[in-house]
């Protein structure tokens, strides 16, 4: 399947424009890109500790859970939640 917005001179130009302000064109993020195709290269090999912690913050309570504010009504989505979770909202 081709992409016909690609055809368009218009669409290409504009989308290579922006470009230039994604952050994938700076050149730590090209460096770090870059490492992947090195032989025997492992992603562990990039400290993500902070990383790590920000996003286990941003994302998870406590207990491990998922945070109120991500969790959807949609029984579609796999929601997972705790049994403390529903004795605590129907007591």
């Amino acid at each position: 399947m081709r992409d016909r917005a690609s055809y368009n001179p218009f669409t290409l130009i504009r989308s290579l424009v922006a470009l230039r302000n994604s952050p994938f064109v700076e050149p730590a993020v090209r460096q770090r890109l870059r490492a992947y195709n090195r032989p025997g290269f492992h992603p562990d090999d990039f400290d993500n500790s902070e990383l790590l912690r920000h996003w286990t913050a941003e994302l998870f309570s406590e207990r491990g859970t998922l945070v109120d504010h991500l969790v959807t009504n949609n029984p579609l989505a796999g929601r997972h939640r705790d049994v403390a979770d529903d004795s605590a909202r129907n007591p």
